[in-house]
This record gives structure tokens, sequence and C-alpha cells, in this order.
């Protein structure tokens, strides 16, 4: 099934402009150097559960004397001092809680010492409880033992993988949803999964679509009960520090784009999913930010367990937004759209096709563009 937004939009008019000889203008001014005592942060655990104070150790360059953490969202920031923690430049303890509503999905991290403000990090808020990776688990018969469900964070070394055991009841459902590549890290990962007692090969995958080529085993079901091994590495063995992931496990909607895919600006939508786990997930009402700055907004599906799936991005627009209606294969049957609109169809079938009718005025001007990989 392929999903595509298309967007035709009034007015617009191309301009060109001629630099002769040597002369050039800038529309704004150049960046300033970099503050050269300013702090620099190493990739972070990736993931806080919300509602629980969680511990972070930040480790880095010139970390010494931290003034605070910022997380772009609301939360209890201390940074303990017993140990002398905040002594030492390359690392110390910072403890966050973020309150138990606060939206799950990406968050932006900075830290501040006396000198100035570090680089930015992504940090995940999440619903499951967070475990992390001990670093003794590169085989099989050392693989780390996991609780379901959880979120798992690691890092993989070089040559080799990281692998976690978790016991499922017959008849379980369970889904992998490796986040790596969208968390900012260097790895391709790949994952599999494993009958613990056998070593036989269950499911596995690599570049699942609309996830900038992370991967995802979706709604698996256990046929007996027993012990499972879960594997993650880099499709090129590669490994270190910035090749990070975090996988969550458990009974969860897996959504790949939401219907429709934007919704206008300070308006109330109606929000669905598309995916390969979202059957019976129902429509969640959004309240879009009027922000003329926000360009987008992140939605998760719920499922009949409870849990969430990951979120995914309805972009905000500026112009009307709707859905595709069945049946619109032909011109006979052109679903009628205002302009300037956008619209979120959806190819169901092979050869499907769907049409669209406007009004124009003779002599104006229109853009029309089609959007599918910008919004995954």
């Amino acid at each position: 099934m392929k999903i595509q937004r298309i967007a035709i939009l009034a007015g617009i008019a191309a301009i060109a402009s001629l630099f002769m000889g040597e002369s050039v203008s800038w529309g704004q001014k150049p960046p300033p150097p970099a503050n050269p005592q300013a702090p620099t942060i190493n990739p972070l655990p990736t993931g806080i559960q919300r509602g629980k104070a969680t511990d972070l150790l930040i480790s880095g360059t010139l970390l010494a004397s931290p003034t605070g953490a910022s997380l772009g969202t609301p939360a209890k920031v201390a940074i303990p001092k017993e140990d002398k923690n905040g002594s030492d430049a390359g690392k110390f303890k910072v403890r966050i809680e973020v309150p138990a509503d606060t939206p799950i999905g990406y968050y932006p991290f900075r830290i501040a010492t006396l000198k100035g403000v570090s680089n930015l990090r992504v940090l995940c808020v999440d619903d499951l409880p967070q475990i992390a990776a001990t670093g003794a688990n590169r085989t099989r018969t050392t693989a780390q033992n996991i609780p379901v469900p959880c979120t798992v964070n690691g890092a993989v070394a070089a040559e080799a993988g990281d692998f976690y055991k978790f016991t499922a009841k017959a008849g379980q459902r369970l889904s992998f949803d490796c986040l790596a590549r969208r968390v900012g890290s260097a790895i391709d990962a790949y994952i599999y999964l494993y009958n613990a007692k056998t070593g036989r090969e269950l499911a596995y995958d690599n570049d699942s679509p609309g996830c900038q080529n992370d991967p995802r085993i979706v709604n698996y079901t256990f046929k007996e009960a027993g012990d499972y091994i879960l594997e993650v590495k880099d499709v090129l063995n590669r490994g270190g520090a910035e090749y990070f992931y975090r996988i969550r496990i458990g009974d969860f909607p897996v959504a790949t784009t939401a219907l429709p895919m934007a919704a206008k600006r300070g308006t109330k939508a109606k929000i669905g999913f598309a995916g390969p786990g979202v059957d019976g997930v129902a429509p969640v009402d959004l309240a879009v930010s009027a922000d003329p700055a926000a360009e987008v907004e992140w939605v998760a599906p719920k499922g009949a367990s409870g849990l969430l799936g990951w979120p995914v991005p309805v972009m905000i627009s500026d112009v009307e937004e709707t859905l595709e209606k069945e049946p619109n294969d032909t011109p006979k049957e052109a679903n009628r759209i205002n302009v300037p609109a956008g619209v979120t169809g959806r190819f169901e079938k092979g050869g499907d096709t769907d049409c669209f009718v406007f009004s124009a005025k003779k002599g104006q001007k229109l853009a029309i563009e089609g959007t599918t990989l910008e919004y995954y």
C-alpha cells in the first residue's frame, strides 16, 4: 500500500535573481564561531520513562561545573552533589523526571556549564520501562535477560551483535521496533529473532518502510512458550559509541504514517494511522498548534493492550487538508477539492488510480506537489 499527499497551492510565482561580477549579497550574516569552551556530550542512553526519576550519566568533554539540562519539555532536573558529582570534566550525573502525561516521542537534550551550552542529542520519552545494555551480551550464550514489555538501550561493538533473552507465552504477540537512524545513530541496524533452545531463526528485518532504514518485526505470535533471543547488529559489522540504538518490545501498534499526513494549523483534526500493525486502532483527536513557527505534531497510536506505539508525524499545513474517498479511480468519480488545499491518498492495490477535480480561473498559476518520502 502506497501513501501520498498532494498539495495544490495558488499564487506561486518563480523569482529569478541575476548576480553580475563578484558582487554577492547575503540574506543573513554567517554564524559566529563556535565557543571553544562549550561542553560536548557523547551519545546518551537515548531514553527515559515518563513519570519516573531517571539518573543519566553524561559523558563528554568540558563538563565540569554543570548548571543544568534542557529537554524541550517540562521536567524536574537535578544535579546531585554527592561524590563530587560535577567536578569531573569528562562525566557527571543528572537526574531527570518528566510528568507521567508527557507525550512519548523525541526531545532535544542539551546540558549547560558555567562556560557554555553543549551540542544537541536526541532523548526519547517513553511509557515503557528502560533497560540499559550491560555490554556483556555479545554472544547468544551471554544474552542479557530482559522483561517484556520494555525498551532496551545499547550500542553495538565492531564485529559483534548485542543479544537479549526474554520469555514468551504460547500465543503471545509482540512487536520489536528498533529506533536507530531515527534518533541520530550511525548504525544501519538489523534484528533477528531466535528460538533460544533450538537456535532456529524465527524472524528477521533490515530496512522497514518509512523508518529511515531502521528495522521492525511486527506482530510476531509465538507458537510455543519458552525463551527467545533477539539480536541487533550493524549490517557492515561496524560499532562504537555512535552506533547506538533503542528497541521497543511489547504488544503495541506499529504505525508508519498518519492519516491524513497533514492538518491545518490551529484546527482540530481526527488522525488515523497506516502501517503494518494498526488494525483496529482508533483515530486520535488532535488539537493542531496555532503557532506560526510550528511545523509538525507527533501522534502515537494506542492499542487494545493499553501500550502506545511510537508516534508518527502530522505535518502542519496552512491550507485545508482532506482524505481521499473511494471510489475515485476515474475522472467521472474524481473527488472535488478546493484550491488551495492538500489531500492525502492511498494506493491500496496494484494499478490503483486516484482522481481529483478542482476549479481554476483563466491565467491562474498553481503549483501541484506530491510528497511521500518526505513524510516517511
